[in-house]
């Protein structure tokens, strides 16, 4: 049924939902589906735990991204980036992955142009050495989007309450 009114969801509930789907088993699946559909022999030969890794703080920095293009406040940007170090440390989550993420936050403010592609550019060269050829890092750029995309659909069908 088609309600003119968003569901009021306050915003550490939404950042424990969107972060339990990052750690969950399916979202793991997801990552290892994209490492065997890529089918680029520098990632297979990458560390799998160091490909999750990668894959997560990519995708820590995609949320990061996508609350604050919806906030455009500072505020809640901090509140978020300080719950995902609760969380992480909680959870007993690898606390590198916030380095990671701060990594692709400075890659994607390093472009002018396009954000996502310098993200994956810093994937090449962060997991194999930029080894990855010029359409699979391509491949990472669009995929990127492709996560990206859900993250702000939701936001925009809910009223972030803080």
């Amino acid at each position: 049924m088609f309600s003119l009114f968003k569901k009021k969801v306050p915003l550490i509930q939404f950042c424990t939902k969107s972060l339990d789907f990052l750690f969950s088993d399916f979202m793991t699946s997801q990552f290892e589906m994209i490492k065997t559909d890529c089918q680029a022999l520098p990632i297979y030969k990458a560390p799998h735990e160091q490909y999750l890794d990668e894959m997560r703080g990519a995708y820590l920095q995609l949320f990061a991204l996508a609350v604050g293009k919806k906030f455009k406040d500072i505020g809640v940007s901090m509140k978020v980036s300080s719950y995902i170090e609760i969380y992480l440390k909680e959870k007993h989550i690898n606390l590198e992955l916030r380095n990671i993420s701060d990594a692709y936050n400075k890659a994607f403010g390093s472009s002018s142009s396009d954000g996502l592609l310098a993200m994956s550019k810093l994937f090449s060269l962060r997991l194999t050495k930029n080894e990855l050829d010029e359409n699979t890092v391509q491949g990472f750029r669009h995929m990127f989007y492709t996560l990206l995309s859900p993250i702000i659909n939701e936001l925009d069908n809910i009223k972030i309450v803080h």
